[in-house]
């Protein structure tokens, strides 16, 4: 198995920078995505993705980036 199909468990509760992970969302080899939300001021959900270390850092990196700053410009109801 991929490592997040079997880790995705303990992420659970921990925070995250200004966020708390709720509840898992769905995972694959490549990463875990779950439910998040704010534990400041702020009231909103967001979807986090973590990803394991990779052995080619850069290339994943800069991939992640990209999908990042895609997807930090949706904004949908659901």
């Amino acid at each position: 198995k991929y490592f997040l199909e079997t880790q995705t468990d303990e992420f659970i509760g921990k925070k995250i920078g200004a966020y708390r992970l709720k509840k898992l969302l769905g995972a694959g080899g490549m990463s875990a995505v779950y439910l998040a939300s704010r534990i400041d001021d702020f009231e909103k959900e967001v979807a986090v993705k973590i990803i394991p270390p990779f052995e080619n850092r850069r290339a994943s990196a800069e991939n992640f980036r990209r999908e990042r700053q895609i997807l930090a410009r949706l904004e949908h109801p659901n």
